[in-house]
């Protein structure tokens, strides 16, 4: 549970405020406040968007750095690492219906909004300024062999080593997205084999704990790949990141959650059942599951 004081809640309205209106100058004498063109076509200009909506946690450049991001309990994430927390694809960056998805909704127990009154063409618009900002750098052998990568923003040397700046998501792309299908009904028998794979071969209870309570020994002193300390899910009390569709679920066990320790569990499972197993099994964990008789 998130506990707020009111002087924070003001200071951080005040920091948001401000911030909002600072956003980047280009493109904002075609566009009105809300980032939407001037004239006929229903146009969004993403940057605008951005300023309005994002800037304030995650910084002008998308690492993360806005002037309340010291004030969340979560850190904003930093576009230019290119790890992305939830996606709907095997391999790869999440796909634009993903990071969509995320805006729209939002990310739950946490202070990113969810920004459902917008309209699909200014959710787009943002999507497409997020990836403008995943730019990061990787170490190349020479100014040729940068050239051939994808995205490529320009090559910078140091000290006698080169390094690319790319894009991620024109280096990367997206994979495969993972087949979910239609949730099967639950039974007694699903659910017992869920808690069996939730306690053994999945490891689940390693880190979530026998009952589900983020209690197990193996989920002390975690830390995600930026160094912060994570925690792993109560699933008795905390709210699902991710979303808590079955669904959801079901993509988060067989995908895991990039950049954190929870790992992708659908090469150790015999399928789709077993995952579904384990989904209902966490239902039932969250006190969320009925079976019909």
């Amino acid at each position: 549970m998130i506990t707020v004081h009111f002087a924070t809640l003001t200071a951080l309205t005040i920091l948001i405020g401000s911030s909002c209106s600072k956003a980047p100058a280009e493109g904002v004498t075609s566009t009105d406040p809300e980032g939407h063109s001037e004239g006929a076509s229903p146009r969004y200009d993403g940057s605008v968007l951005y300023g309005r909506y994002c800037l304030s946690c995650h910084g002008e450049t998308g690492i993360g750095d806005g002037v309340s991001a010291t004030m969340l309990t979560i850190k904003p994430r930093d576009f230019t690492a290119g790890i992305f927390k939830f996606r709907s694809v095997v391999e790869g960056l999440p796909t634009d219906a993903d990071l969509a998805r995320t805006i729209v909704k939002g990310i739950g127990g946490t202070e990113m909004s969810a920004y459902e009154t917008l309209p699909p063409e200014a959710i787009d618009a943002l999507v497409q300024h997020v990836k403008s900002l995943t730019v990061g750098k990787i170490e190349v052998v020479d100014e040729e062999e940068a050239q051939e990568l994808p995205g490529l923003v320009e090559v910078i040397e140091d000290k006698g080593t080169f390094y690319a700046r790319v894009n991620w998501f024109e280096l990367r792309g997206s994979g495969d997205p993972l087949e979910v299908g239609t949730p099967p009904k639950p039974t007694t028998e699903m659910v017992a084999r869920g808690k069996e794979l939730f306690e053994g071969i999945a490891a689940c209870a390693t880190c979530h704990g026998n009952e589900g309570h983020g209690d197990g020994d193996a989920g002390k002193d975690l830390k995600d790949d930026w160094g912060v300390p994570i925690t792993p899910r109560n699933f008795t009390e905390d709210i699902l990141k991710g979303g808590d569709d079955l669904q959801d679920i079901y993509q988060r066990i067989m995908l895991g959650i990039p950049g954190t320790p929870m790992p992708a569990s659908g090469e150790l499972l015999g399928g789709p059942d077993d995952a579904w197993a384990i989904v209902y099994y966490v239902q039932k964990l969250r006190r969320k599951l009925y079976i019909p008789k």
